[in-house]
């Protein structure tokens, strides 16, 4: 699946402390997935991944949580269509993309790539 628009990837300081640990803005242009600060780059990675999965999934194209913006984004300076935000794992949309991303972490920690300083230089290929 291709989504025909880049997809910016950035932490948000400001999530930390909060339910919500990363979310997906869905613009007409760009695709922004966002996390709170951590301490490890494996869960920086895997709540990356988790929203990646939300992309490869099309759970965009279910209800859309709009309270996620103004919660937490409302100075954002961009025009967001929809927003998923991962708070919690009870519903089957969390739960399967929690799923895929276990299952990405997995290939690419299996991968045949020499290993680098993190997990095989996931900042450098996805920001």
């Amino acid at each position: 699946m291709q989504r025909a628009r880049p997809i910016i990837v950035d932490e948000l300081p400001g999530m930390r402390g909060s339910e919500l640990c990363g979310v997906w803005l869905i613009c007409a242009d760009r695709d922004i997935v966002l996390h709170a600060t951590v301490k490890s780059s494996w869960h920086r990675q895997q709540i990356i991944l988790h929203e990646f999965s939300h992309m490869i999934l099309q759970h965009d194209l279910e209800e859309p949580s709009e309270d996620l913006v103004t919660a937490f984004l409302p100075d954002l300076g961009v025009e967001v269509l929809r927003a998923l935000g991962r708070r919690s794992y009870t519903d089957d949309a969390e739960f399967t993309a929690e799923a895929l991303a276990d299952q990405l972490a997995m290939r690419i920690n299996n991968s045949e790539i020499p290993s680098l300083p993190e997990p095989l230089a996931f900042r450098r290929v996805f920001g």
